[in-house]
């Protein structure tokens, strides 16, 4: 405890501001401060609400512990729970977690806590334990019904006035109607009104929404993103563009949902056309969309959305009963009217509020002028301007010239650098920092900063609850046409392209530092600016920069899985590119083409890859890029390495050279990940993990969560090859855990396929076949199908597990036909292992048989001895079947070699378990009996995360064998060499032909060909051929 009795722990105390008396129309100060105790905060909070406050301020206070550096916080790095605490509490209310008051050690004179209970918060997702601080000046108040659905509404910044009865009546209808669409004039609070009904909907009911998912559609310039971001909002990655709609579907289908589209009106046709699709397709969807025009389907209930009610007449009483006046009064109460208002005040507002005709947006542009000018003076500028500037818009509906005159009138009264910041700012296509603004508006203006505070005092900039800035779209889209007139457009677009360069390779190196997912969020913000500078950099004739644009979202496309649009930004980069190659500089060009090169690996087409691999590879040599080049390298290596491994490697290991060359350490410690994933491929697990301590070694050095993420996701597979379980176990959380918020499924590929695999050595074959059911629904959905052979293995051996070998053996010859994975080795490998399994189970033992054997020439002729070993345990399980006894031992002595040496420990056990079967034939009990339960305790240890001693066995089970000789006579008498002289023979080879094909003297053939005579107690060649036939076809055909 500290000297004044304080428990020492840190909390932080935010209060916002609603406004101050400097401040105009929805303006907000929102300050964070910390503490070292939370009886510190707690009295510096009761004396924040209770002290003197600016005249129309109103205060709200949180207090919460958090772990926290003692440097400076910005209001941004405030926690979800902390602002959604924030967003619950009534004005004048201060509210604490339980987690704070269980901390407290000294309260504040005559105050205390209350109980308000467990509640989710708006705009977060998880249930919080909430009390609130009571006493003298405190506000008491119950939270609202505690928040039910999932959503990612935005908190709302002041309460909605004047709409009570239609935001009731929209809520009722949004629940008996699929489609609601609200129509009205830009300005007149559709998307105020639409974000109430969503946040209203998210409370209890007796037909509560278990989702309200908002998708703002202003940023989107047309609808090539519209079903990509609709992906996005709802939480879906990775998704290739053939499987966008269907996961869409998918995901807005699996239960009762509420989708707000808010401004539709400029892609009215496409949103229409989605919306009939996505009703028709998911039975419990509901859509609430805002737009100027209905989308005009036939499920449609459309709600035009009238400007406030205005004042009967202008005494005080009217003007306090329209929702008009209401709006007006605390606008005008927030801007800095201090006193209140007198009946000739109450005049004015009222005579303000019919010469707005009560539109929403008008009324908040009109207050924020009240700081520069009396109330009456604004009156009556009012009645002059809108005369003349009503008069120019002859076509227009009334309301749409009141709300175009309202913002001109608002734009004519800004000052110069007022009127070029603002143009200047419509180049931002989403929300950006104040900082952001300067950077993009501030050349040639004095002060910038204190110029976007005046537009945000004159509620031309909207500030939202995460310190972030926004054009209303009514603003912008004038702006932009000022913008448009002037003769800086292009200079302007030119500085926001500089801008969103700057930020995005901030945000690029971001990707490989300890907060990937940060760097994932601030990408996702990014993205529509981007898209804006790239068809800005498109019209401009700027193919440079639109190579450095791929280059620096690589990332953001690849663990968003916006694969498609990615290859769209290629292609048009490429064509401009040739439109005029004397621009294109080859320092660009390389490291773009090297991304897209990454990109194409993601997609999974060869041809593709390789002409991008090979592209990538020739600009990096023709820039002298040696960087580039060792990238291009690498991806080349890691590519072939599906193929054929061996080489691969090779590959892998020069990129690997020319990275560290090159000083680019980072991917020089993901060249030690692609070496480990050729060496896994090549059955070495215990050399891939030698290369992956490397990586891992690396990635903690340069604090690379996401180098790290990859590290353990090989690592865990190689970890169950070797028998090391319980680390497999600890590997899978601890990447699960790296990956929550940032990754997307492909990673995570390897932890799901390891867990089926412990699931089904625990017997546990439903669990297996559930789990592999599942990701390989979802991996389809989204269209990663990479991985999805891999499920389909593990699927099978569960299959056949739950007595079903005829299922399994369909879906593997299924797996085993497409083209990819026929070209993939390990994919072969692995399902020509199972389905020889699953054939044998079945009793189609002669297929079995074909099946392993071709495993084993597959495996060996690319040097992989793991799966030629586990071919070989097969053979020898199909020779005992065919009572082949001493054939038998023999697969599995050479299978048991292999895998001991190579440290794959479950695979060697399966191959002790045959040589135990195969001791009770031969009448061995007791030998047999010990090594069954070396086995068994072996998998046990295995499976309770322990490690175990196989030499204790391995040594009994040779000892067995070479207490037993070789037989003299028949079949298993004969040697391997004279086996293969007799499979010569019978394929009709002349001692000469056979001395030429095994490069050996006549002599020598002739002598195995008498001895084998000898042994099958046979009288000559003719014999010997027929005989091995006989067998042959019999299904006792040899290896």
């Amino acid at each position: 405890m500290s000297d004044n009795g304080y428990v020492p722990i840190r909390a932080g105390i935010s209060a916002v501001l609603v406004s101050t008396s400097q401040r105009a129309t929805g303006s907000r100060t929102t300050e964070l401060t910390q503490y070292d105790t939370v009886s510190e905060a707690l009295a510096a909070g009761v004396a924040l609400m209770t002290g003197d406050v600016d005249a129309g301020a109103v205060i709200r206070a949180a207090i919460d512990v958090e772990e926290t550096d003692r440097g400076a916080r910005s209001v941004s790095d405030v926690s979800a729970r902390l602002l959604a605490m924030l967003g619950a509490a009534s004005d004048g209310q201060l509210l604490v977690s339980a987690l704070a008051v269980q901390l407290i050690s000294k309260m504040p004179k005559g105050v205390d806590v209350a109980d308000l209970g467990v509640v989710r918060l708006s705009g977060d997702v998880t249930s919080v334990h909430v009390f609130e601080v009571r006493g003298s000046g405190l506000t008491s108040a119950q939270i609202p019904s505690a928040v039910v659905a999932k959503t990612n509404l935005s908190l709302q910044s002041s309460p909605l006035v004047g709409r009570n009865g239609v935001r009731h009546e929209i809520g009722e209808l949004i629940r008996s109607s699929r489609l609601v669409t609200l129509t009205g004039a830009g300005g007149a609070g559709k998307t105020r009104l639409a974000l109430a009904v969503g946040w209203d909907a998210t409370l209890e009911h007796g037909d509560s929404f278990t989702n309200v998912d908002w998708l703002d559609l202003a940023p989107l310039a047309d609808s090539s993103s519209l079903l990509a971001e609709l992906a996005s909002g709802i939480g879906l990655r990775q998704l290739r563009r053939e499987s966008q709609r269907q996961a869409v579907i998918t995901e807005l289908g699996r239960c009762r949902r509420l989708l707000v589209l808010d401004n539709a009106e400029h892609l009215i046709d496409d949103v229409a056309r989605l919306v009939a699709e996505l009703l028709d397709r998911c039975a419990d969807l509901h859509v609430l969309v805002t737009s100027r025009e209905a989308l005009g389907l036939g499920a449609e209930v459309v709600r035009r959305v009238a400007p406030l009610d205005l004042p009967v007449d202008h005494s005080a009483g009217s003007v306090v009963a329209s929702g008009a006046g209401q709006l007006l009064l605390q606008r005008l109460a927030m801007a800095g009217m201090d006193t209140a208002p007198t009946d000739e005040d109450m005049a004015l507002v009222g005579r303000v509020c019919a010469r707005l005709d009560g539109m929403p947006l008008a009324l908040e542009l009109a207050a924020a002028r009240s700081t520069t000018m009396p109330l009456s003076d604004l009156a009556d500028a009012l009645d002059v301007t809108f005369s003349l500037l009503s008069a120019t818009r002859r076509d227009a509906q009334p309301r749409q010239r009141t709300m175009e005159a309202s913002i001109r009138w608002s734009y004519d009264l800004l000052d110069p650098d007022e009127k070029l910041a603002l143009g200047r700012l419509a180049t931002f296509s989403d929300s950006f920092q104040l900082s952001d603004a300067v950077e993009v508006c501030g050349e040639g203006i004095a002060s910038p900063e204190d110029v976007v505070s005046r537009l945000i005092d004159r509620s031309l900039i909207n500030p939202g609850n995460d310190a972030r800035l926004r054009l209303l779209e009514t603003v912008r889209s004038f702006a932009e046409e000022r913008l448009v007139e002037s003769d800086e457009a292009i200079a302007t677009r030119d500085r926001h392209l500089e801008w969103i360069l700057a930020r995005a390779a901030s945000v690029s190196v971001a990707y490989d530092g300890p907060e990937p997912a940060n760097a994932a969020r601030d990408s996702r913000r990014l993205i529509n600016d981007a898209r804006s500078a790239m068809r800005h950099s498109e019209s401009s004739g700027q193919p440079n920069a639109m190579w450095k644009l791929i280059t620096l979202f690589v990332q953001h496309f690849f663990y968003n899985g916006s694969l498609d649009e990615a290859r769209e930004w290629f292609e048009r980069t490429v064509e401009v590119s040739e439109r005029d190659p004397q621009k294109v500089d080859p320092a660009r060009s390389a490291p773009g083409l090297v991304a897209a090169a990454l990109l194409a690996t993601s997609r999974g087409d060869d041809v593709e890859i390789k002409d991008a691999l090979q592209r990538a590879t020739l600009a990096a040599q023709q820039a002298d890029d040696c960087l580039s080049l060792g990238r291009a390298t690498l991806l080349s290596g890691a590519h072939e390495s599906w193929h054929v491994p061996g080489p691969g490697l090779e590959v892998v290991r020069e990129g690997t050279r020319l990275c560290v060359n090159a000083g680019d350490l980072l991917w020089a410690a993901w060249g030690d990940c692609g070496a480990a994933l050729a060496q896994t491929f090549l059955g070495r697990p215990v050399e891939a993990l030698e290369s992956l301590a490397g990586a891992e070694r690396s990635a903690r050095v340069l604090r690379s969560h996401r180098l790290l993420l990859d590290v353990l996701a090989r690592r865990c597979i190689c970890e169950y090859l070797v028998g090391r379980w319980g680390d497999a176990t600890e590997t899978i959380a601890a990447g699960r855990e790296l990956a929550s918020g940032f990754t997307t499924i492909s990673v995570t590929a390897c932890f799901d396929v390891v867990e089926g695999w412990l699931a089904l050595d625990a017997q546990d074959a439903v669990r297996a076949e559930r789990a592999m059911d599942c990701v390989m629904e979802r991996f389809i959905a989204e269209g990663e199908l990479q991985f999805v052979p891999l499920f389909g293995v593990c699927r099978a051996r569960a299959v056949v597990m739950a007595g079903r070998p005829a299922e399994a053996i369909e879906s593997l010859e299924q797996l085993r036909a497409y083209e990819g994975v026929g070209w993939t080795s390990i994919y072969r490998h692995w399902i020509d292992h199972e389905l020889s399994y699953a054939l044998f189970v079945q009793g189609s033992v002669e297929q079995a048989r074909v099946v392993a054997q071709r495993l084993i020439d597959d495996a060996t002729s690319i040097g992989n001895d793991f799966d030629a070993g586990r071919a070989n345990i097969l053979m020898a399980r199909l020779d005992m079947h065919d009572n082949e006894i001493r054939r038998a031992e023999g697969h599995a002595h050479q299978a048991l070699a292999v895998l001991v040496e190579l440290g794959a420990i479950p695979a060697a056990l399966d191959a002790l378990e045959v040589l135990s079967s195969l001791e009770l034939t031969l009448g061995h009990s007791d030998r047999a009996t010990a090594l069954n339960s070396g086995v068994e305790l072996a998998r046990e240890q295995m499976i309770a995360g322990r490690r175990c001693d196989l030499a204790p066995l391995v040594e009994l089970a040779r000892r067995a064998r070479g207490e037993r000789g070789r037989p003299t006579l028949g079949w298993d008498a004969l040697t391997p060499t004279e086996m293969t002289v007799v499979e010569l023979v019978a394929q009709g080879l002349t001692n000469p032909e056979i001395a030429e094909r095994l490069v050996v003297g006549r002599a020598t053939v002739k002598t195995h060909v008498s001895s084998a005579l000898r042994k099958l107690d046979l009288a000559g060649r003719t014999q010997l051929a027929v005989a091995y036939k006989q067998r042959q076809s019999a299904g006792q055909a040899v290896s």
